[in-house]
């Protein structure tokens, strides 16, 4: 009797450690890389989320220094990732190129299954070479200088109520200029070797094929771009700094129209109403398109395309010529349509004009899923629609993505299963 409780006692307990032993494999390890000039805040809120909802511990999520070049960066990554080959990187940003250099460095020991990252710039990022060589502070300056034509036409320099209303935007680019691309982007060796083109994005790491699970998610921003990141990057609400610059460009087109009416009214002073009201025109064209074209170019989105339209033109000179010779008579209608028809040709115009790609306003798609990386090859993408750069921190349509992924709904590597804790 006693030898049978024993035995009982003894499977009891190993259905224990055999129970503790299948949890603890399905408790992924997760380590969280946050982005060039990013803080662990960037990742706290998915890592308390996924620690409380998901089978996983609550991981690395460490700050890192993140301007000394992506290798160094990848170094220090390694030191503290926990050598679970059941774990997770999840890198945001330059956490994604980092998860990527330490996966294909040589005679190291990768200490994680399974990648997602979300707007990395796996092919590097046009913004870092814009920044290096002058043309986004050439942008912000142009911006500022189009922004001010219709009120310092009218009122003199800085000065006027309408001028306070365009005050908003000046603050906002001054926000997003500063604080969140010349501080976080243009981060010394990082942001050299982001360029599209520099020696570390070409240096064959990308190359190399991988049979690692991976996931890319890209985020799509909605038009217009600029306004949106830019509504992130300040204090204001999503979205709000949109309105804001509608309110403003209606407010261009207002004082546009009043000055045309005025030139009618009072031909003496025409040249000089026509001329504020083409300021006007400027600040509040440069305000609803002019800015989304080029922070599109910054940003390498911009799609080069075409468009021709072909039209009949009659030459006048050609066809009175062929009229006079029945000068004294009655032509025929024939006769009419043929001479028509000689001095009529056909002429083209072909206008050219940037379309508005995906990005997610800092990334352009393409480099956020690897297109042109072979490392990317056996990737999921999976388009993150509405989210910007800034926002993949803490945006609904993540979450949603998140746990598709971790549902298996998403069509990516079973690997990255990761059931709802009990």
């Amino acid at each position: 009797m006693k030898k049978r409780i024993f035995i009982i006692l003894i499977l009891f307990v190993f259905v224990l450690i055999n129970q503790f032993e299948i949890r603890a494999q399905a408790d992924r390890t997760p380590v969280y890389v946050h982005g060039l000039g990013g803080t662990q805040a960037g990742w706290a809120n998915w890592q308390m989320l996924f620690t409380a909802e998901r089978q996983m511990t609550a991981g690395s999520n460490r700050l890192y220094v993140s301007e000394n070049g992506v290798v160094n960066f990848a170094n220090q990554v390694r030191t503290f990732a926990p050598p679970n080959n059941n774990s997770i990187i999840f890198g945001h940003s330059t956490g994604g190129v980092v998860a990527r250099h330490i996966e294909r460095t040589p005679n190291i020991v990768v200490p994680f299954g399974g990648i997602i990252t979300a707007g990395a710039p796996l092919d590097g990022a046009r913004i870092s070479n814009n920044l290096a060589n002058g043309q986004t502070a050439n942008f912000i300056l142009n911006g500022v200088d189009k922004v001010l034509k219709g009120p310092v036409r009218q009122f003199g320099p800085l000065q006027g109520a309408l001028y306070q209303v365009n005050n908003h935007l000046f603050k906002s680019l001054a926000q997003l200029y500063v604080n969140r691309i010349l501080n976080n982007s243009q981060g010394g060796a990082t942001s050299t070797d982001l360029a599209e083109g520099s020696a570390y994005i070409n240096n064959g790491m990308r190359g190399q094929a991988s049979a690692i699970p991976k996931i890319h998610i890209y985020g799509n921003e909605n038009s217009p771009v600029l306004w949106r990141i830019a509504s992130v990057a300040s204090t204001w609400a999503d979205g709000e700094l949109v309105n804001v610059t509608q309110v403003a460009y209606d407010v261009c087109m207002a004082a546009k129209n009043t000055h045309i009416g005025l030139a009618a009214l009072n031909p003496f002073l025409a040249i000089q109403y026509f001329q504020v009201a083409d300021g006007w025109s400027i600040s509040g064209n440069w305000i609803k398109s002019g800015s989304e074209s080029g922070w599109n170019d910054l940003i390498g989105a911009s799609i080069p395309s075409s468009i021709t339209t072909f039209s009949q033109v009659m030459d006048y000179d050609q066809f009175t010529q062929c009229m006079s010779a029945y000068a004294g008579t009655q032509a025929t209608y024939a006769q009419y349509m043929q001479c028509q028809e000689q001095s009529t040709f056909t002429v083209s115009y072909t206008s050219y004009s940037p379309i508005n790609g995906r990005s997610d306003g800092f990334i352009k798609a393409p480099s956020q899923t690897g297109f042109n990386s072979a490392w990317s090859n056996n990737a999921t993408r999976i388009e993150a629609l509405g989210v910007n750069h800034l926002e993949m921190r803490n945006h609904v349509e993540m979450r949603r993505i998140y746990n598709l992924i971790f549902n298996g709904q998403a069509g990516a590597n079973a690997f990255f299963n990761t059931p709802p804790r009990n």
